[in-house]
């Protein structure tokens, strides 16, 4: 089949003018009280501001912390022409576009805060139980992924059901955004693009499938022309918004154009590769596998420039990171966790020994997450209820107080972190996607 001819792409919808609230203009803003909000000022002596420059300020500001995208985009609504399947009844998308362009300006004003200077303590954490994530339209199967996007306002779930859905996240009613359904792909893997504004989903299959939240948009891709790999589950967005990577079962790494999605190189390690994670930076990517070793590659220079054997783990099936690029976890079969010094595992002249092996699941990791601040590590396992935990780091203990005995989370299948940490979401086997207030990161 030839290479054009491996992306099925729906029809570009049109766009119109958003409205625009006049009393905008009458609204005054005091910037001057509010400490997170002083950083709005053009001058220092500035105090009041209108609502309408109120509201281009977070913007820009918004802007400089998680970039521009078409997706979080306040002054445009759009109307759809796609093949999208809206469950709820929303066949032109015009009230999902709608319901994204209200997104309000004190959201964002949270957004820009700077948050909890304050080091979280081990011991105890204070975590408060929410309404679910996903409470007003529950998956039909296992929550196979769950994730929010940069600007932690959405949340998506996808699962075996075909469908991905789409949430606003505010703590308390968590409305339905949308929902997609892929008639030939039970879904086992999803990701936001780095910028926010597509979710790329992918399962056991040789294709999978994009979606433009902007433009409400699906893109089939039919294959990944110059390989025959027909497991796509294990799949990996780099950092820098550059390459889209799976990794394969017969040990080779593929290295996909993020924005032709053609494929760009190939890179080769011994046994099946997987789990994998990159540096914060893009520039380093470890996998490891069957093999019972951890792999470093150098992303430019396209070759492995180290490897390690992970101590105690004759396969390591999960990798995670630590956003400050510090912390290497790994997860086996067995549930031990390793926690490894990144700095410590580089190019060392003896095999790196773990900062603390994990030991508090009896049963395989299925998903480790670290949070934003790289002070809590969460881990799972699907195959016991309420197998989930969190450690604290750098101290490497669990948080003794959670899950507390009469939790309910049934089996866990994957975990997420808010990019403020406020949240924690975790999908489970019943089709629920729970979610916590960490309440050191919570701004209420």
């Amino acid at each position: 089949m030839e290479e054009s001819k491996s992306i099925e792409e729906t029809k570009v919808p049109q766009v119109v003018n958003k409205w625009q609230d006049e009393d905008d203009e009458e609204v005054q803003v005091d910037i001057s009280k509010v400490a997170r909000l002083r950083k709005l000022k053009r001058h220092q002596d500035e105090d009041k501001i209108s609502g309408l420059e109120y509201q281009n300020r977070l913007r820009e500001q918004f802007g400089k912390l998680h970039g521009h995208n078409k997706f979080v985009n306040w002054a445009t609504k759009f109307g759809v022409e796609g093949d999208v399947d809206n469950e709820d009844g929303d066949d032109d998308g015009t009230q999902f576009q709608s319901r994204v362009g209200a997104l309000k300006s004190t959201d964002l004003a949270t957004l820009v805060s700077s948050g909890k200077e304050t080091k979280l303590k081990q011991g105890t954490i204070e975590i408060e139980n929410l309404k679910p994530a996903n409470r007003t339209e529950l998956s039909k199967s296992v929550i196979s992924k769950v994730q929010f996007n940069p600007s932690g306002q959405i949340l998506f779930t996808a699962g075996l059901d075909k469908a991905l859905r789409l949430f606003q996240i505010d703590g308390d009613n968590n409305p339905k955004l949308n929902s997609v359904y892929f008639h030939d792909l039970p879904i086992g893997n999803a990701s936001f693009t780095t910028d926010g504004s597509t979710i790329i989903a992918s399962g056991r299959k040789k294709h999978y499938y994009t979606y433009d939240l902007g433009k409400n948009q699906i893109q089939k891709i039919t294959h990944i022309f110059g390989s025959d790999e027909r497991d796509l589950t294990n799949m990996l967005v780099s950092p820098d918004g550059n390459y889209l990577v799976f990794l394969c079962k017969n040990g080779y790494i593929l290295f996909l154009c993020m924005k032709t999605r053609r494929l760009l190189f190939k890179l080769k390690m011994n046994g099946t590769c997987e789990a994998g994670c990159f540096s914060s930076d893009g520039s380093i990517l470890f996998t490891a596998g069957s093999d019972g070793e951890i792999y470093q590659w150098n992303v430019s220079q396209r070759r492995c420039i180290d490897k390690f054997v992970d101590e105690g783990n004759i396969n390591t099936n999960t990798l995670a990171i630590s956003p400050n690029s510090t912390y290497l976890a790994s997860g086996s079969p067995s549930g031990v966790v390793n926690v490894y010094n990144v700095n410590a595992a580089n190019h060392c002249a003896v095999e790196p020994k773990p900062l603390k092996s994990l030991m508090n699941l009896t049963t395989s990791t299925d998903d480790l997450c670290f949070n934003n601040s790289s002070e809590i590590l969460a881990i799972c396992s699907k195959w016991k209820a309420n197998a989930v935990r969190l450690a604290h780091i750098p101290s490497f203990t669990v948080f003794a107080n959670w899950p507390h005995a009469n939790q309910k989370m049934k089996f866990t299948h994957s975990l997420a972190f808010s990019p403020s940490d406020e949240y924690l979401a975790t999908g489970n086997d019943e089709g629920r996607a729970f979610l916590y207030r960490l309440k050191h990161y919570s701004f209420a």
